[in-house]
């Protein structure tokens, strides 16, 4: 997910809130919510931090298949043959492992394996204020 991504759906987030919300009356005149106000109605949620918590969750989930799946094989694949010019495309698992260097785990395979360990770390990334 690009920052542009992440923006897109902040704003997107803000704007269906907004409207679930309404406007507010002051002195006799209604006007839409500014987005503080839009921020204290989340109380600290955000769609960006959920969505990836649930990745996070995915791939655990993932980690703990058997070899022989097929979203196991389809993460772990290697594609052969010429690749274009310039810079690769991040992939998925690479946006995960950023995610999960920034919230400071290490060893997140191993830690995968074990379903509890594995909550704890999910709900450590879910409460990270820089996720």
């Amino acid at each position: 997910m690009t920052k542009s991504d992440e923006n897109a759906l902040r704003v997107f987030e803000r704007k269906v809130v907004r409207r679930i919300c309404g406007p507010v009356s002051e002195m006799g005149e209604w006007r839409l919510r500014n987005n503080q106000e839009i921020e204290r109605e989340l109380e600290g949620e955000d769609i960006v931090r959920f969505i990836k918590y649930l990745r996070l969750g995915w791939v655990g989930h993932v980690e703990r298949m058997t070899d022989s799946r097929m979203p196991k094989r389809m993460l772990y694949a290697q594609v052969f043959g010429t690749r274009r010019i310039g810079r690769p495309r991040k992939r998925w698992i690479d946006d995960v492992e950023e995610d999960l260097r920034l919230i400071h785990i290490e060893g997140w395979r191993r830690k995968a394996r074990n379903r509890e360990e594995w909550r704890r770390v999910c709900r450590q990334a879910k409460a990270h204020p820089g996720l």
